[in-house]
């Protein structure tokens, strides 16, 4: 923490370069951080880092969970229209 600092993001009222607004944009991340983050680190304890990392842990759990569960039809061919059937697939 002794090397934290804040580096907050430009924000619009529309547009921002964090994720948290309507619209993002960030072409190169460098023109919008020096330190590589987003926002004040300086403001966050291990209790809440804790809370984030679990939160995510469990996010990704599930989501392999949910793929892994997510059934696998039956292929159709959708190559045999009029407008296709010239293509070499």
């Amino acid at each position: 923490m002794e090397e934290a600092a804040p580096d907050n993001d430009r924000i619009g009222k529309h547009v921002t370069s964090h994720s948290t607004a309507s619209v993002r944009f960030n072409d190169f991340w460098g023109r919008w951080t020096q330190l590589g983050g987003h926002g004040d680190p300086t403001k966050g304890t291990a209790e809440q880092g804790e809370i984030i990392f679990n939160a995510a842990v469990d996010g990704l759990v599930e989501l392999v969970q949910e793929i892994k569960d997510w059934p696998i039809e039956e292929r159709e061919d959708q190559h045999s229209n009029q407008v296709q059937k010239q293509i070499r697939w």
